[in-house]
């Protein structure tokens, strides 16, 4: 049951477009837990992928380096001690990786106005094997681990991640709004603009990713590349803390839920998910589990589901515009102070008659 779903405001200062429940939002980090762990478990349930393989069992490419030895579990926890993000500097330096219009040196379509350069993703997957690993493993919050992630994900399937996840989630789910490469499909009025890139594109970035590693990768990648509005994303975190089931069927095994969003045993995180144990010890005094899960992303979005209440909390917004250095989400505090009104309002719901 859906108690509160309110919109604020407008997709840009200029006050032109009103949000509303279809607006489309970035997700950023938060497509490692509504994307590409999605794919993990999966895979796993099916017995296809084994948390204790190391990548060399899936991923022979990189047999000769040293992230060969990385287990799947590591990769999900952040327990590798891989740098934080791909090595991209210098592709931030060339100014013809993309164009407005397909032809045949551009095919790949970020969105409906913006296209990939011929060879760019493959050639950035290949540089990750330049990616040095640590002599020991440690946590670290990396976007590296889900990259690879993903790559298992499209092995081990043989299918490109976001239409794996489509066939197998989201479509079933009904899911019309969470997708990557919004731009392709959705009117770009429905999807609120991120940042004005004024160093690397040269435009207000809307209907294509807004982190340029996923972008080089051509819109999907394991970290970033996810949209949607927050009603899609309710349902697949309801079907999370349904132990697996929505609707009347079956996505996942209550066990695989359970497996994926507990406590991972390296850190305070889970399997690909976050855990708010390790975030708000206040939102515990008000009541939040120690179970609840989720993620939050760079753009100023979150998701955390509470098993033990049966609650879901969204929270989108498009903070990075018209700059990654607005702070004034953070500085307000807004996620949690909402997050904490919602916990102090528990039981206080009254249907209208």
């Amino acid at each position: 049951q859906i108690v509160y779903d309110k919109t604020f405001g407008y997709h840009t200062y200029a006050k032109e477009k009103a949000v509303d429940h279809q607006s489309v939002y970035d997700l950023a980090s938060l497509t490692k837990a509504a994307a590409t762990t999605l794919g993990v478990m999966r895979l796993y349930e099916t017995g296809q992928v084994d948390l204790a393989e190391r990548l060399k069992d899936y991923l022979p490419v990189y047999q000769k380096t040293g992230l060969r030895y990385l287990r799947i579990r590591h990769l999900l926890s952040h327990h590798t001690g891989l740098q934080a993000n791909l090595p991209i500097a210098h592709w931030l330096r060339q100014d013809d990786l993309f164009q407005s219009t397909p032809s045949e040196q551009y095919p790949l379509a970020v969105s409906n106005d913006f296209y990939l350069k011929e060879g760019v993703r493959e050639t950035l997957l290949s540089e990750v094997k330049k990616v040095r690993t640590a002599r020991r493993q440690f946590f670290r919050y990396s976007d590296v681990n889900f990259i690879l992630l993903q790559q298992v994900v499209e092995q081990v399937s043989g299918s490109p991640m976001d239409d794996f996840l489509r066939t197998e989630f989201y479509a079933p789910l009904g899911l019309q709004r969470l997708r990557f490469r919004p731009g392709k499909v959705l009117p770009y009025a429905d999807i609120a603009p991120t940042e004005h890139d004024r160093r690397w594109r040269k435009q207000v970035v809307q209907g294509e990713v807004h982190d340029e590693s996923a972008a080089l990768l051509g819109g999907v990648a394991g970290h970033a590349g996810l949209f949607s509005n927050a009603r899609d994303l309710a349902v697949l975190f309801q079907m999370l803390i349904n132990d697996g089931t929505y609707a009347g069927d079956q996505y996942f095994q209550p066990e695989t839920v359970d497996q994926f969003t507990k406590r991972n045993g390296y850190n305070y995180r889970a399997y690909g998910f976050d855990r708010l144990a390790g975030h708000s010890k206040s939102l515990r005094y008000y009541g939040a589990s120690m179970n609840t899960f989720g993620h939050t992303g760079f753009t100023g979005t979150c998701v955390w589901a509470d098993p033990e209440e049966d609650l879901i909390f969204i929270f989108l917004s498009n903070r990075v515009h018209p700059n990654k250095y607005n702070q004034k989400l953070q500085k307000l505090g807004l996620r949690e102070r909402i997050h904490k009104i919602i916990y102090q309002s528990l039981g206080s719901f009254e249907e209208e008659v």
